[in-house]
């Protein structure tokens, strides 16, 4: 069991160890939730923050291509602890005049696509070699 004190002005120092456990971060927040009221218990719980996914515009699918998006698996939104993509990785690339393109999928013939299992992410420059 872990101990805080509440200051004058209603705030509370969550103990390192509870901070840790919950991976919790300067400027995280979290959740209060009165589980029971009679007892007065509360659950206390780290908030996971979630934005549009940023492959699909937050629609779930590749709407040009009539398939459902790889990264956010059709949620439309992506928590950003879990966020492959991030915008800022965009930036520095196109800063540093590199391309990334992301393939879902292959064309077979006339016929129709082949979607991969994993898909795979290419980078491209003129300005670094190729590894």
């Amino acid at each position: 069991m872990y101990k805080a004190s509440l200051t004058s002005k209603g705030q509370l120092t969550i103990p390192k160890e509870i901070r840790d456990f919950l991976e919790l971060d300067t400027g995280d927040d979290v959740l209060f939730t009165i589980t029971d009221i009679e007892n007065k218990t509360i659950l206390f719980e780290k908030a996971v923050k979630i934005e549009l996914c940023p492959a699909c515009n937050g629609t779930g699918e590749f709407i040009e291509y009539n398939l459902p998006c790889f990264l956010c698996d059709q949620d439309k939104y992506i928590t950003k602890d879990k966020q492959i993509l991030n915008p800022l990785l965009f930036q520095t690339l196109a800063k540093n005049k590199v391309t990334l393109t992301v393939k879902t999928h292959d064309s077979i013939d006339d016929k129709g696509f082949m979607l991969y299992e994993v898909p795979r992410i290419t980078l491209f420059s003129n300005v670094y070699p190729e590894n």
